[in-house]
């Protein structure tokens, strides 16, 4: 009876007669066993890799001037506790931010406008320097996780996958109502500043009529008590203090 052997690296029987029948065929068929062997697990290997998600290291065109995630929550704190003291002055001296900071400090309002834009693009200057964390490999990769557009440029939603119940985790529902809190902070506070340019210096919420300038913080209106409150709060990290794991959790 003939044996057949069969190889599973190459998938084709070989019988034992056939194996043995000469040097010759042992000599040419030897060598050819690695080859195709180390070719499978070639095509095996390359099929796993197609099924993961590989990042690629993006080109200076593809890279993106995001925040990194300690620095927008830090900037948002920043931004939160701004108009909440912005919103206060604006009900007790009818100016807007910029011209509430001449009344502190004393100088003129358009000195005041120059120190802020003077501030502000030194910021810029320094973020799009390439030696800056937001250009760095680790931070890049983090920024392609998020989704685009709005959500991950000057998103209002954070850049979630699915809803989180606050019952079930409160922890990361507040940490990510912090990010929402800090972006909607930094767009409010650079719109207010904008407004008031072109107001003459007048409080945006007073030339729309939201408020009755002049007026005691007891009299505002109650919804601008609370945003003066839940910003406060926010500014001072309350959001985050249910939650450890705040890098990782927060987006």
């Amino acid at each position: 009876m003939q044996t057949t052997i069969r190889l599973s690296a190459l998938g084709a029987p070989l019988s034992s007669k056939a194996a043995i029948s000469s040097t010759s065929s042992r000599r040419f068929a030897a060598p050819s066993l690695p080859s195709k062997t180390r070719s499978t697990l070639r095509i095996s290997a390359f099929r796993e890799d197609d099924n993961r998600q590989v990042y690629k290291v993006p080109t200076a065109e593809q890279k993106v001037p995001a925040f990194t995630r300690r620095r927008e929550r830090t900037v948002g704190r920043i931004a939160m506790l701004g108009v909440a003291a912005m919103w206060a002055g604006e009900q007790l001296t009818g100016a807007g931010p910029i011209t509430q900071l001449g009344y502190e400090t004393g100088v003129s309002p358009m000195f005041a406008y120059g120190i802020t834009a003077l501030l502000a693009a030194s910021q810029l200057v320094l973020g799009v320097n390439q030696f800056n964390p937001t250009w760095s490999e680790e931070n890049q990769k983090d920024v392609s996780k998020r989704t685009k557009g709005l959500t991950g440029i000057t998103a209002i939603e954070p850049d979630v996958e699915g809803r989180i119940k606050p019952t079930q985790e409160p922890g990361k529902f507040f940490l990510r109502n912090e990010l929402v809190l800090g972006r909607s902070a930094m767009l409010i506070f650079a719109g207010a500043a904008v407004l008031e340019k072109v107001y003459g210096g007048q409080s945006p919420l007073a030339h729309f009529g939201l408020i009755s300038p002049g007026a005691p913080l007891s009299m505002a209106p109650l919804w601008l008590k609370l945003g003066i409150t839940v910003f406060s709060l926010g500014g001072f990290g309350l959001f985050s203090a249910f939650n450890t794991n705040k890098d990782s959790d927060t987006y």
